[in-house]
């Protein structure tokens, strides 16, 4: 993984995994537009409550 550069475009793909009553799993990659390069890769566990 590496940074992106002024003026690059990225992308940014964010997917929910999965999705319980009370807890979602998410995930998102961000990768460069020109190449296809993974810049970024994250993962986030959220609440789900009323």
């Amino acid at each position: 993984m590496k940074g992106a550069r002024v003026g690059e475009e990225i992308v940014v793909d964010a997917q929910i995994l999965k999705r319980g009553k009370r807890l979602a799993f998410l995930s998102v990659d961000i990768t460069n537009m020109a190449d296809g390069t993974l810049l970024a890769q994250g993962k986030h566990t959220k609440y789900v409550g009323s």
